[in-house]
């Protein structure tokens, strides 16, 4: 599906929402985020420096991934799904599950570069690569800060100001928001439910009916977010002569390098002035949610659920996006399997949920972290290996 992804740089709360601006990125610390992501030989102390600088993040996420254990135990939601779950699993189902998976990821990793300006936009192959980077990075790091693997790799490998591939990730992220968030919105209102809504998630005293307000709340927050992204493009240079009409008072410079910076963020929509890219981009768009959508109802049907729908399957992938967006542990992990059970007590008694639905949170989690990790370690070990063969002669 691809819920992994919804989700972008180091995301900050503010006044209780989730800011989906990509955090700024200081140039002088792009190759020490890129070490990170890609170490190269003898270099070790970039990395062991990454890990003192992150250990309180590090030592967080181990807390965060033992409360969301504790809570899917205190809830019966199982991580490891009883015996009895596999009985009406469907092999060819969810090895065609996994084929689409690869597709979809894939489509993910090289649609975002359409949004880079055709100057400065990396050949195709540079983009996916770096991309299947990116996101496997945001897989292990934790609390989302594998967001800034994308930016410091397109500065440090080809050349992109951060400002624009900052920008550019952050358009990706708010695009992506704002249409799974309207597709979760027509699916709940669609989908035929459970009458009436459990009052509780598994055992969890938490009622079923805060999933469609979750729906409305992200379509609102990324509606919000999309006009105002628009607002600073289409405005670009008036809101620069304002930022240096008040911020020169201070500082000259410091008005010029806050203008430059909001003017190369504001980038990440520049492709709107190409009607044939923004076409591209949107019909991707929609190919990409829409495999997804499909290939969660096969899995939900391979896995045994009963007649699953796939206006079920866009709300499943709804909640998963949504709930990801935050900033998480390694992995996902828990986040994850709770988001997915919260959706499917919408639609299927509890007892399907803990045991065909229990086989299929499995099943989507491992297929879809372990494809992006090996993707992504496939991809730096083919980017470290052509580094390594000597220049060709002349």
């Amino acid at each position: 599906m691809e819920t992994i992804g919804l989700t972008d740089p180091e995301w900050q709360r503010m006044d209780g929402a989730v800011s989906t601006e990509p955090a700024a990125i200081d140039p002088r610390h792009a190759d020490h985020v890129e070490d990170v992501v890609e170490s190269r030989p003898g270099q070790g102390p970039a990395t062991a420096s990454f890990l003192r600088e992150h250990a309180a993040s590090l030592a967080g996420s181990v807390l965060f991934v033992g409360g969301l254990l504790w809570l899917l135990q205190q809830g019966a939601l199982p991580v490891v799904p009883p015996a009895g779950a596999w009985v009406g699993v469907r092999g060819w189902a969810v090895a065609l599950y996994l084929v689409a998976f690869i597709v979809v990821h894939l489509l993910r990793c090289a649609r975002w570069g359409l949004l880079i300006s055709e100057p400065q936009r990396p050949p195709t192959a540079s983009v996916l690569r770096i991309g299947l980077i990116g996101y496997a990075a945001l897989v292990l790091l934790p609390f989302r800060l594998g967001e800034a693997a994308r930016p410091a790799l397109l500065y440090s490998r080809e050349r992109v100001p951060l400002g624009t591939s900052a920008g550019v990730v952050g358009a990706e992220r708010i695009v992506d928001g704002l249409v799974l968030s309207t597709l979760l919105l027509i699916a709940l209102l669609t989908a035929p439910q459970l009458s009436p809504l459990p009052d509780h998630i598994g055992q969890l005293p938490i009622p079923a009916a805060v999933i469609p307000a979750m729906a409305w709340a992200g379509v609102v927050v990324f509606g919000c977010l999309s006009m105002g992204r628009v607002a600073v493009f289409l405005w670009r240079a008036p809101l620069a002569r304002l930022l240096s009409s008040v911020v020169g008072r201070i500082s000259p410079r410091l008005a010029a390098r806050v203008s430059e910076a909001a003017d190369s963020v504001a980038g990440g929509l520049r492709f709107l002035h190409d009607g044939s890219t923004a076409a591209k981009f949107g019909a991707l768009t929609l190919v990409y949610w829409g495999l997804n959508a499909a290939g969660i109802w096969l899995l939900a049907w391979g896995a045994g659920l009963p007649s699953p729908s796939l206006g079920q399957s866009v709300v499943i992938l709804g909640v998963l996006g949504l709930g990801l967006v935050v900033p998480n542990a390694p992995g996902f992990f828990g986040t994850f399997q709770i988001a997915a059970y919260s959706a499917m007590v919408l639609f299927f008694p509890l007892a399907d949920v803990t045991s065909a639905g229990a086989a299929f949170v499995f099943l989507l989690y491992v297929i879809q972290i372990v494809t992006i990790l090996l993707m992504g370690g496939a991809a730096f070990a083919l980017g470290i290996r052509r580094r390594s063969l000597p220049p060709r002669r002349a």
